[in-house]
């Protein structure tokens, strides 16, 4: 939190009690410039923490979307999301199921965000962005062995679409926040020749590398990514 306050506005949500897992705040929204889709997360236990998220965009007035809405049986979570500001990449996984999907290419499409599914394999992450994230919209993290290239198989990238693919020996450190020429990352658990890529790549592109601790956090399977929002407004 304090790493994002010093970059840009940021708004602290106060806990829920009911709801222990509300802290991933990134799984009950997916936002892109002034609309947003209210999720449907794929865990029963969850489902009740998009109330109060819906109610904050609301008063920021966004154009909201709610998934639950549209498609009752339509599921999706945050984290299998990643929006590179060129495209939208969804992860099928064991939260999110086709019919989110298509809730987000209703939502996004006509506003030149092509979205583009992602099938996943459950026993490699739970999330897609626990595998791939970006360092900017043409940059992206991904991990070397055989989750990295199922992964990136799965996304069809082409050369038309303009990606340059960093392969990074530890998987923890492919899950960055991107902000503001800024990238948060966790810190003491990532490997040295992970930190040396990053350090290295983020330096060439003229961005601030932030290292964070995110001991208890990664003790619930989360990441840097979890626990945040970014919104455009």
């Amino acid at each position: 939190m304090t790493v994002l306050r010093s970059r840009l506005p940021t708004l602290e949500l106060p806990s829920l009690e009911r709801f222990p897992d509300c802290v991933f705040v990134e799984d009950t929204v997916v936002a892109f410039r002034n609309r947003a889709v209210i999720t449907n997360p794929g865990a029963e236990s969850r489902k009740g923490e998009v109330d109060s998220i819906q109610a904050v965009l609301m008063q920021l007035g966004m154009e909201l979307w709610n998934m639950r809405e549209i498609d009752a049986l339509a599921s999706l979570d945050g984290g299998d999301v990643l929006n590179t500001g060129r495209h939208m990449f969804v992860g099928i996984s064991d939260r999110t199921n086709q019919a989110g999907v298509t809730v987000l290419h209703e939502a996004f499409d006509s506003i030149d965000l092509p979205v583009i599914a992602v099938p996943m394999d459950a026993t490699d992450a739970l999330h897609l962005k626990s595998i791939v994230t970006h360092l900017d919209c043409h940059t992206l993290l991904v991990p070397e062995g055989r989750i990295g290239e199922k992964v990136l198989d799965a996304m069809k990238l082409n050369n038309a679409m303009g990606y340059e693919v960093l392969r990074l020996p530890d998987i923890r450190a492919c899950n960055v926040v991107a902000v503001n020429n800024s990238l948060v990352m966790v810190s003491s658990s990532v490997c040295d020749s992970s930190k040396r890529i990053l350090m290295e790549n983020a330096k060439k592109r003229n961005l601030e590398l932030q290292f964070v601790e995110t001991a208890e956090i990664e003790k619930s399977d989360g990441g840097v990514t979890c626990c945040s929002v970014l919104l455009s407004l």
